[in-house]
């Protein structure tokens, strides 16, 4: 009897620690949707920064060729007082130099906005890599945790099918002190044969269980990889891909 109430008390216990991880598990998986949803509405305020950036870019391209005007006009006025020149009686530039000078100007302005796009490029690429990596490192911080309670999980049910295999040993049915080798023997078979009974179905139960709980992070996982990718696409207009999201 003593040793019924003893695995009673072990099973007891075991259902405990079991209530008590699928709890934590259950937390773990809340706390992971919660930054998959953090990872969803992240994009909305980077569209608007990105828009914002935009208009001021806009704002100092124009501010910068209103700066080279003046700029010109001056360095025109200074010359023809320093030269007296009047300017109405200078020869006006052919059509073949304004053409030179205009694809000159064509393509100052395209290395300005390469320079513009990559330093812009450069900063988001930062802290997307950041994001990124906070994710992967918490996706792994949750296979670490799913491994250690997977193994304390083994280790109780190990315990408990120790104690449970000795308790349905009957006591009139021990050994005599006149016991053979081979009653030893036979004795420890069956010992064994309730032993590997027990542990698959029991360890049956538990790894099915395990099993649903690491493909639900696994599913979570994918998740946060996809919503990461997808913000690196955008910022990143790969083929077109700002285009293909506005035509939808």
């Amino acid at each position: 009897m003593d040793k019924l109430k003893a695995a009673n008390s072990d099973v007891r216990d075991l259902q405990k620690t079991v209530g008590t991880q699928k709890e934590r598990i259950d937390s773990l998986e809340l706390e992971a949707r919660a930054r998959v949803e953090d990872a969803s509405t992240t994009v909305k305020p980077a569209l608007e920064d990105v828009k914002k950036l935009r208009n001021s870019v806009d704002y100092l391209e124009t501010r910068l060729q209103a700066s080279n005007v003046a700029r010109v006009d001056a360095l025109e006025q200074i010359y023809n007082l320093k030269h007296d020149v009047n300017p109405f009686n200078r020869p006006q530039p052919s059509e073949k130099q304004l053409t030179i000078d205009l694809q000159e100007a064509c393509l100052k302005i395209h290395v300005l906005e390469s320079q513009l796009q990559r330093t812009g490029r450069y900063y988001e690429n930062e802290e997307l890599k950041s994001k990124l990596d906070d994710a992967e490192i918490h996706v792994l911080r949750l296979r670490r945790e799913m491994e250690y309670f997977k193994k304390v999980l083994e280790s109780e049910v190990r315990k408990h099918a120790s104690f449970k295999i000795w308790s349905e040993v009957d006591d009139n049915k021990s050994l005599p002190p006149n016991a053979t080798r081979e009653d030893v023997d036979r004795m420890i078979a069956l010992l064994q044969k309730r032993l590997k009974a027990h542990l698959a179905n029991t360890s049956g139960k538990v790894d099915k269980q395990l099993a649903e709980h690491e493909f639900r992070i696994d599913q979570l996982s994918k998740e946060v990889e996809f919503y990461v990718r997808e913000i690196i696409y955008y910022k990143l207009d790969i083929k077109g891909y700002k285009k293909d999201i506005k035509s939808l």
